[in-house]
């Protein structure tokens, strides 16, 4: 009977471990997918073969965002000390004008619906008062923005009532979360230049596109040969004061 209790510890004991094994197997499994997702967009399953892997990422990921990425990408690597992060040429190619969306939607109807309704039951005040267009100077009026019209017909009434309804469903039904237009590289690459301060992004002449140079360099060269070339000159603290403040001629 002893035997029998103790086979039935050790073997409770052994399956237990296992898992436990399997429990932290899974949890890595699903942490490393997480990862490839967030740095490559897909992750490959490797029981199967490359053929269905690939068909897998291509029907998983935004193929508009692959479309819409373009092929000429252009930027200069003028880093002389330390280098950029890898792929840096896939941000900075889409140029400094790219928008990038904005990570949630934030529609705000507080503001939009009351000026459509002020708007609205003025244009009717108008129309049922008869009054005239007239020329008028608009420099010479000020706007009250204490004003509030009077109310409209009550089918106008009723039609800015529901249309406000639609609105904020609308506004409720959307995500909760914007899809990026930027691909997992891309991102990753923003988020380490955001806030890296050894580097310095800035534009090049005749729409070259961008370049990124170390800081250091940069304004070492701002001391070195930009301020001491022929379009400035040096001039002490009490001389520049002076001519600050100096009253210019009128012309």
């Amino acid at each position: 009977m002893l035997q029998r209790v103790k086979k039935r510890h050790k073997l409770q004991a052994e399956q237990s471990f296992h898992r436990r094994l399997e429990h932290i197997k899974e949890a890595a499994v699903q942490a490393t997918e997480k990862t490839c997702d967030r740095l490559y967009g897909f992750h490959a399953n490797p029981d199967l073969s490359l053929r269905k892997n690939f068909n897998k990422a291509i029907r998983t990921r935004d193929c508009r965002l692959m479309k819409n990425q373009p092929w000429n990408l252009a930027y200069h690597n003028l880093c002389t000390i330390k280098q950029p992060p890898l792929n840096t040429d896939q941000l900075l190619g889409l140029n400094l004008k790219y928008c990038i969306a904005a990570p949630t939607p934030k529609p705000d109807l507080s503001h939009t619906v009351p000026r459509l309704e002020k708007s609205v039951r003025t244009q009717n005040m108008l129309i049922e008062r008869k009054v005239k267009s007239q020329h008028f100077i608009q420099q010479l009026f000020k706007q009250n923005h204490f004003y509030l019209p009077p109310l409209a017909t009550d089918e106008l009434e009723y039609k800015l009532t529901k249309f406000e309804e639609k609105l904020e469903a609308a506004a409720e039904a959307l995500p909760k979360t914007c899809q990026s237009n930027l691909t997992p590289t891309q991102q990753k690459v923003l988020n380490s230049l955001k806030n890296n301060p050894d580097y310095i992004i800035l534009p090049t002449d005749k729409n070259l596109g961008p370049a990124i140079m170390n800081r250091s360099v940069y304004k070492e060269r701002v001391l070195t040969e930009h301020l001491l070339s022929d379009a400035y000159i040096y001039m002490p603290t009490d001389q520049a004061t002076a001519f600050l403040t100096k009253k210019q001629p009128k012309a």
